[in-house]
């Protein structure tokens, strides 16, 4: 799914995910891009609404560097 809208929209954006019974944000965004995208409070809002946050930052056309890792996030079934 696309990122949610930063800055003033965010809170109102996780709201949203939280309503329709989303329990688990993974982001692939790196840093940088978090910063850009004024996503810095992401985490927080979503710890707020019960919503499991994690970050795995993955950069743009990139695969994860290990089978490993990407486990960790996404556990084979």
């Amino acid at each position: 799914m696309p990122r949610p809208r930063g800055g003033d929209w965010l809170e109102d954006e996780i709201g949203s995910l939280r309503a329709v019974g989303v329990d688990v944000v993974v982001s692939l965004l790196e840093p940088a891009e978090i910063i850009e995208l004024d996503l810095q409070a992401e985490m927080r809002i979503c710890e707020m609404r019960h919503i499991e946050y994690l970050s795995f930052p993955i950069p743009d056309r990139g695969v994860p560097l290990s089978d490993r890792a990407a486990r960790k996030v996404v556990p084979a079934t």
